[in-house]
């Protein structure tokens, strides 16, 4: 379909009003032509494709040529728009099943493991697995809430060549943690959330990172101060006994929400079959 607007002097200037609620800087020089009346009038064609609408503006009347050539232009923009669309949706489908294997991998090997050391190579696996979709983050780590009111800390990123994982015993209070009472709105939840740390809230959390672990709380704090950290993210998604995070120097990216949300339950399931080997290794020992 094709349509077309005509605007006079007064039309014109509620146009242009109207425009800058949408965009981000005003059509300044527009807004001058029109109040000093060097433009008084405008036409405005329109031409329709399945998804939008391809528009021009002009402040002499257009020919019909003119009009034939947008519907020309229109018809073939609408070809590449659905082009693109097909496009999208194609590689989100390639996406989702790239992250459907990984979380299958991390299953697998976690259904896979005969004694509680086996824990290992599965954290291993989810460390390999979030470094393939290059999610760009610092570091990636999973809770998990005791009962005696604390959590423990597991920093995946941690794990060195020979399968040794630093802060793997981490214990956080969880009534005097500043860090989790950051968390305690939602760290319970079924939902992806992100947390964020900047200015007076980044110092409190590095005076807490030194008293949990002082090595990597020092490096921490020396970063800030030499200005490569200037704020710090985390994205979180819950499972069922924790946490699994990411952690981020900048804001984390949209499409990291689906993955993290798809990977927590994998930690779960890990976290659950680590349990119940732990408890089948006690239980053998006792009898």
């Amino acid at each position: 379909d094709f349509f077309s607007y005509y605007y006079t002097e007064d039309d014109l200037i509620n146009y242009i009003e109207s425009l800058t609620e949408f965009l981000t800087e005003a059509p300044s020089t527009l807004i001058e032509a029109v109040e000093s009346s060097q433009i008084t009038e405008m036409w405005q064609l329109c031409s329709t494709f399945s998804k939008g609408l391809v528009g021009l503006m002009f402040f002499t009347e257009p020919s019909e040529k003119t009009r034939q050539i947008l519907i020309k232009i229109t018809d073939a923009f609408g070809l590449a728009y659905q082009r693109f669309i097909d496009l999208q949706e194609a590689e989100k489908r390639r996406r989702d099943a790239e992250l459907e294997a990984a979380v299958e991998r991390v299953r697998s090997r976690a259904m896979g493991m005969q004694e509680p050391n086996d824990i290992m190579s599965v954290l291993d696996v989810i460390k390999e697995e979030f470094e393939k979709f290059e999610l760009e983050n610092m570091g990636t780590w999973f809770w998990i809430f005791n009962d005696d009111n604390t959590l423990t800390q597991w920093d995946i990123s941690e794990i060195d060549l020979n399968g040794t994982m630093a802060n793997v015993n981490i214990t956080i209070d969880l009534a005097d943690s500043f860090v989790i009472s950051s968390h305690k709105p939602k760290m319970r939840s079924e939902g992806y959330y992100n947390v964020a740390w900047q200015e007076d809230r980044l110092q409190a959390l590095i005076e807490e990172i030194i008293t949990l672990d002082p090595e990597n709380g020092d490096m921490f704090k020396e970063a800030v101060n030499e200005g490569r950290i200037t704020s710090y993210w985390q994205a979180c998604a819950p499972f069922s006994r924790g946490v699994l995070g990411l952690d981020y120097a900048f804001e984390p990216p949209e499409h990291l929400e689906p993955i993290l949300k798809k990977m927590a339950p994998a930690v779960d399931i890990a976290y659950r079959r680590f349990e119940d080997l732990q408890e089948a290794e006690r239980r053998a020992k006792e009898s």
